[in-house]
């Protein structure tokens, strides 16, 4: 992942693995985050399917508040 800006960013290639197996995922580490945010097709891929899930996680970011589908997995 190339990103063009000027800061300096800590991005590792990390291995999400799920009942129908793994796929490699580019992430940015990031200290103050709360949550970790993967697209439906990665996880589609491993095996979970976003479409389904009923539980709906409130987000604010810089943009504003979104909804999101969630697992709520903690790690």
């Amino acid at each position: 992942m190339r990103l063009p800006i000027g800061i300096p960013l800590i991005v590792r290639n990390v291995k999400i693995a799920g009942p129908n197996g793994s796929v490699g995922v580019d992430l940015i580490f990031d200290t103050g985050a709360a949550f970790t945010a993967l697209s439906w097709s990665d996880l589609k891929v491993i095996g979970y399917d976003p479409a389904v899930l009923p539980e709906r996680q409130e987000i604010i970011t810089a943009n504003g508040i979104i909804e999101s589908r969630s697992y709520g997995w903690t790690v």
